[in-house]
């Protein structure tokens, strides 16, 4: 469905290949899809009374099936051609002529959208590979690797049009990870493969070993805190642990810390489900904050000369062994500010 020859009715940026584009029903506008969330709302929206309806340019094509059999429409079943006005469900992305909307006003698979129904996903075919894949090459360092990815970056396997991240370049990306992290290789993959193929689960051991001191190594100290609240709020008993380590012993007659150590056990299996929840979620959680800092950073660096773009956003990204050092102390004082409130 994409057009390099159209622009978002929000952002006025030409589409590439890999990005996703919902019309509006009402008048044709088309919209980056990530540019429809931000508002749930078309840009022309004040002129829909009037009647008005986006025109496309007369070269527009839009995109064909990439198996080289036509996209079906979903409502009448008919092939979806280059040259028919198309609308897509704003919900899951399902293409429909705009002739069929207009006679129901509603999407053919609206009774799958409360299964999170996502047309893309299910029409989507596999993306490139990373480059160690593509060429067979094996990499000795992070520097090599990523010269690689800057002669020959990743590219769709349906159009050889370069990805992106959510709409992050591919050496924005790389910059804010950390180009001389040994982490960042695989990361890089792993969030370019999250990103064009709708795939959310990956594991991340060290998530789950050093929860939650990762999300501060990883300098997200928001989230980092709320999850250090919560590690606290099902496992109390570590409040009197600090202290006295007897309290797994039985050798504290603090009545108080036996009931938090009883408490503590019983919620074992929550405290296990959470840390293994962000084994497997974690790095999806990582790629759409960076991609929110990455897009904020390019806005009020937009003016600035492109080396310096770069050095902000990995003085900004990067991991750090401070934020992880803080993120410890963060916790250990919440943990000392707790047991003098219960004491």
């Amino acid at each position: 469905m994409n057009n390099k020859e159209m622009r978002c009715g929000v952002c006025d940026t030409p589409f590439k290949d890999s990005e996703d584009i919902v019309y509006c029903p009402e008048c044709g506008t088309p919209m980056h899809m990530e540019c429809w969330d931000k508002d749930k709302k078309c840009p022309n929206e004040d002129k829909h009374g009037e009647g008005f309806e986006w025109k496309a340019p007369s070269s527009e094509k839009r995109e064909a099936d990439k198996s080289g059999r036509g996209i079906v429409c979903d409502a009448c079943g008919e092939e979806l051609n280059p040259n028919d006005f198309i609308v897509v469900c704003p919900e899951c992305g399902t293409p429909i002529h705009k002739e069929c909307w207009d006679k129901e006003h509603k999407c053919p698979n609206e009774e799958r959208h409360i299964e999170d129904y996502d047309w893309n996903s299910e029409h989507r075919k596999s993306y490139a590979q990373p480059p160690a894949e593509q060429s067979g090459a094996v990499f000795n360092s992070v520097s090599e690797f990523f010269g690689e990815i800057s002669r020959n970056p990743l590219k769709s396997s349906e159009t050889g049009e370069e990805l992106t991240c959510c709409g992050v370049r591919q050496p924005e990306l790389i910059a804010f990870l950390g180009s001389e992290k040994m982490s960042t290789p695989r990361l890089f993959v792993t969030f370019m493969n999250m990103a064009n193929s709708k795939r959310k689960v990956s594991f991340n051991v060290f998530s789950g070993l050093f929860f939650p001191l990762y999300f501060f190594y990883r300098r997200m100290m928001g989230p980092g805190i709320i999850l250090a609240l919560l590690s606290i709020i099902l496992s109390p008993v570590i409040v009197f642990v600090f202290k006295d380590s007897s309290v797994f012993m039985g050798g504290n007659t603090n009545a108080l810390a036996q009931t938090l150590a009883t408490f503590s056990y019983n919620m074992l299996p929550i405290t296990y489900a959470l840390q293994f929840a962000s084994i497997l979620f974690t790095d999806y959680f990582y790629m759409k904050w960076c991609v929110r800092k990455i897009l904020s950073i390019r806005e009020s660096c937009k003016d600035m000369p492109e080396e310096e773009y770069f050095r902000i956003l990995g003085a900004k990204g990067k991991p750090s062994l401070i934020s992880g050092i803080i993120g410890f102390f963060l916790y250990a004082f919440a943990v000392f500010a707790v047991g003098l409130l219960i004491n």
